[in-house]
């Protein structure tokens, strides 16, 4: 397997991006021999609040990513999905309907990134075409409202929770934002949100970013520590003996996440 960038068309929620323009790039698989990035350009969509109150559907069919706080959990293919406010209203219900496992934040503090397709809600049907089986005595109440299928779950902790609870995310699938610090080679540079990693930095690997340093970005993937031997176990590196010495001299044995999804966007 290799290294390799896969970019969604997908904006960002307003919670990360403060509603500013963000590039989009639709379906495009980018490795580390750079292909171009789609310039597509789409604006910051919907926050929880207002899909969950969609009482008109002008939002039904659309394709959306959200971050947010856990509310509770329906069951175990479904939660609900909250605004991280002082006083939250409205949650929506959020289906996990990927077929692979998520894991839910153990603490208040780290939010959840949910990326899916806005519906409104009718049981027979989602069961029907995603082979899951509702208790209607849970679900009835959340027929004719709008929810979200997801296929795509991930923890979203803040930058500095994932550095100094780093042990919490090993082997966990996390999104996280910030800007580019030092591109260090076309699939690793290392990532910087308002000094929280330190004069290091936090170190992606498997991105391809096309982007230049202090780049607004995105990211999702998986956490580890910094091993040269399992990464040349587990990928197919590129990297020459210099960078290999650079890296391990620097980061061997410090969070890391290995990146298969980059959301670049613009202030």
């Amino acid at each position: 397997m290799a290294f390799g960038l896969v970019r969604n068309g997908l904006s960002l929620p307003r919670r990360l991006t403060g509603g500013v323009l963000l590039a989009a790039c639709l379906g495009i698989v980018a490795c580390s021999d750079g292909t171009d990035v789609n310039s597509d350009v789409v604006e910051a969509t919907p926050d929880i609040e207002e899909v969950a109150e969609d009482g008109d559907a002008t939002l039904v069919g659309e394709r959306t990513a959200l971050r947010g706080s856990f509310d509770q959990a329906v069951d175990e293919s479904a939660f609900e999905l909250r605004e991280e406010t002082l006083f939250p209203d409205d949650a929506v219900l959020v289906i996990n309907v990927s077929g692979a496992d998520y894991t839910l934040p153990g603490d208040e503090e780290t939010e959840l990134w949910v990326v899916g397709t806005i519906v409104m809600f009718e049981q027979a049907a989602v069961s029907e075409q995603y082979d899951l089986v509702f208790d209607s005595e849970v679900y009835d109440e959340y027929e004719g409202r709008t929810v979200i299928l997801a296929d795509y779950i991930a923890l979203a902790p803040d930058p500095e929770t994932l550095v100094d609870d780093s042990d919490a995310f090993y082997g966990q699938r996390v999104f996280v934002d910030g800007e580019i610090e030092q591109v260090l080679a076309p699939d690793a540079f290392t990532m910087d949100n308002e000094d929280a990693f330190g004069d290091k930095g936090l170190l992606v690997v498997g991105a391809a970013p096309d982007l230049t340093e202090e780049n607004p970005v995105a990211i999702s993937g998986i956490m580890m520590p910094f091993s040269i031997a399992t990464l040349e176990a587990d990928y197919e590196l590129v990297w020459d003996a210099e960078l290999k010495q650079t890296l391990e001299q620097n980061y061997d044995g410090r969070p890391t996440l290995v990146s298969d999804e980059l959301y670049p966007f613009s202030k």
